[in-house]
């Protein structure tokens, strides 16, 4: 998927800017919610905290990935998340993708997931991803034909193979 790449149903990608940053920020913190309702922190405390996570994760993910595409997605002009993914000739890696929590749970995540598997298997390429080794998202990845190949930390590593035909 390219920039400016119009999907089905009225989804689409467009490269980030620096003017997309308080966006992003607000995907991000609002993937850490229920988290962060345990800490009993004031919301001046969490915004600072997540703030300098989002920081943190922003420079791992561009220096570990120069070359990814670092996205929002769109539903007609309205961003309502992110999608970061970086292509190499045999493997296509998953790094991030959110959405803001009132388009969570409307297949608009699965629309763009099962995308990047049609564009993997149309090249012939491994697709890989990390998730949190207790998040419930890994029975569909499953579903879908990954395998765990690894992990560090709470994050496992899943691969799908290049015959794993998704459904």
């Amino acid at each position: 998927m390219m920039p400016e790449c119009k999907m089905q149903s009225g989804l689409g990608l467009r490269r980030s800017t620096e003017q997309d940053r308080e966006f992003l920020y607000l995907v991000y913190a609002s993937t850490r919610t229920e988290e962060m309702a345990l800490t009993g922190w004031s919301k001046a405390e969490v915004d600072s905290f997540l703030r300098m996570q989002f920081q943190y994760q922003d420079i791992s993910y561009k220096q570990n990935y120069p070359d990814a595409a670092y996205d929002v997605i769109l539903i007609g002009d309205i961003p309502v998340g992110r999608l970061y993914v970086d292509r190499k000739p045999e493997k296509l890696s998953i790094i991030d993708i959110a959405l803001l929590p009132q388009h969570r749970g409307q297949g608009i995540g699965g629309t763009i997931f099962h995308g990047l598997l049609d564009e993997a298997d149309q090249k012939g390429q491994i697709v890989s991803l990390h998730v949190e080794a207790n998040n419930p998202i890994r029975s569909f990845y499953a579903s879908l034909g990954f395998v765990e190949t690894g992990g560090s930390g709470i994050y496992s590593r899943l691969e799908r193979p290049v015959s794993g035909r998704h459904l």
